[in-house]
């Protein structure tokens, strides 16, 4: 099949994708199984562990107060010594557009910055089977993306949970930007692997991604 697909915007050349990605690695842990729902993917947002507790607030209420106001789960990584920690959400675009732009929000303000010009770093768990869809044939598709939004995007090569890591920084709207592009390619992708639909976290990701 040959012409154009528009994403968002974004021209795409139809036909065959194929995997371009980078050999670096990421540490990363808490990871869940992606869901039995395209839309929903998983963001793993990275902060500093000093700026944690502006995050959680006192026994957890702030983040617990993120989560109801994004629609979907937010919780933080455990503390394990390192210098950074994590704040992983699970939710369609939408959720996790809105569960981030609190995140930010907090971050900048106890550092006392500009939202707008502070910059973020995120990973996002890409399903494995959409992957290449998501790099297009010899990286061009996650090129377009880069150039579209702005931010700074690295796919990964390992594997996590059937899913690849995909890193994208920048300031908050560029990182927005991709991440829209992404999660509507990766939403196009069936589904194939066989995934346990009784889990309680990708049931409540689910439920709330169909609001």
């Amino acid at each position: 099949v040959h012409g154009e697909a528009s994403v968002c915007g974004l021209r795409i050349p139809k036909g065959a994708w194929t995997p371009f990605a980078v050999e670096t690695t990421a540490q990363l842990t808490e990871v869940h199984a992606p869901s039995s729902h395209p839309e929903v993917m998983q963001v793993h947002v990275v902060i500093l562990d000093r700026l944690a507790g502006h995050i959680l607030g006192k026994n957890g209420a702030r983040i617990q107060q993120t989560a109801v106001s994004a629609g979907c789960p937010v919780w933080m990584t455990t503390r394990d010594g390192a210098v950074r920690r994590r704040i992983v959400i699970v939710g369609n675009y939408k959720q996790c557009k809105l569960a981030q732009e609190i995140v930010h929000e907090q971050i900048t303000s106890a550092q006392n910055e500009d939202w707008r010009d502070s910059e973020t770093e995120v990973y996002l768990l890409i399903r494995a089977e959409a992957a290449g869809v998501v790099t297009g044939k010899q990286g061009y598709v996650l090129d377009r993306i880069r150039k579209h939004s702005g931010a700074r995007i690295e796919l990964l090569r390992q594997e996590i949970e059937g899913q690849r890591p995909c890193l994208v920084a920048g300031t908050l709207p560029s990182v927005l930007r991709a991440q829209r592009l992404v999660f509507h390619l990766v939403s196009c992708v069936p589904v194939t692997q066989s995934l346990d639909r009784s889990s309680s976290l990708q049931g409540s990701a689910s439920g709330a991604a169909t609001d």
